[in-house]
């Protein structure tokens, strides 16, 4: 069953099984612990849903946002997020293996202590992301958006920062052995640490 053009508020929708969205709007509703591996969506909004626990392993989302939504717990292996927003969302002890982020805003999102190498996040925006303690080994982070974001002990060894804003970031307590950066961004870095080049 595809749901179209549907807006819904304050519903519990866990026991729901559409196989498919478009151009739908959720508020605050309750999907935790829901079944939905291998859900489509096109264009939808879910604004401060519960998605707690929820099984969204290989499901497909183009254009959709996710906006200070909880997926703490949630299984979200081999997820595909494609022009997606996640802005404010919560992704705490949720599964992302696997996971495809193709320009996704995840502006301001907690992913705490997310296993996160090898992972292809160039372009990405995670301005004031929470990445504390994140591994982000081998990561492609070029040309992406970390103004402002939490790295403290996350590991970046290996990873290509070249392009990536990182202004604001606070280096002190990173891994970052073996990572590619560029002149300016070797300044940024040594800022953090109180080295004035000249």
């Amino acid at each position: 069953m595809i749901w179209s053009l549907r807006e819904i508020e304050g519903k519990d929708l866990a026991g729901e099984r559409p196989q498919g969205m478009e151009g739908c709007r959720f508020v605050k509703c309750d999907f935790r612990s829901a079944r939905l591996s291998e859900l489509q969506t096109q264009g939808c909004t879910f604004e401060e849903c519960n998605l707690s626990g929820c099984n969204l392993s290989s499901s497909k989302h183009r254009g959709t946002s996710f906006l200070n939504c909880d997926f703490t717990g949630a299984d979200l292996f081999g997820i595909d997020l494609e022009s997606c927003r996640a802005i404010g969302s919560v992704f705490g002890d949720a599964v992302l293996t696997a996971a495809r982020l193709r320009g996704v805003d995840l502006s301001y999102a907690v992913l705490r202590m997310q296993e996160l190498d090898n992972f292809d996040l160039s372009e990405a925006k995670l301005e004031g992301a929470d990445l504390y303690g994140c591994s982000l080994i081998r990561a492609d982070l070029r040309n992406t958006t970390l103004t402002g974001a939490n790295l403290q002990h996350a590991k970046l060894g290996n990873a290509d920062l070249r392009g990536a804003d990182l202004s604001g970031v606070d280096f002190r307590n990173v891994d970052v052995k073996g990572a590619r950066m560029t002149i300016d961004q070797a300044a940024l870095f040594a800022m953090s640490f109180g080295i004035a080049l000249e």
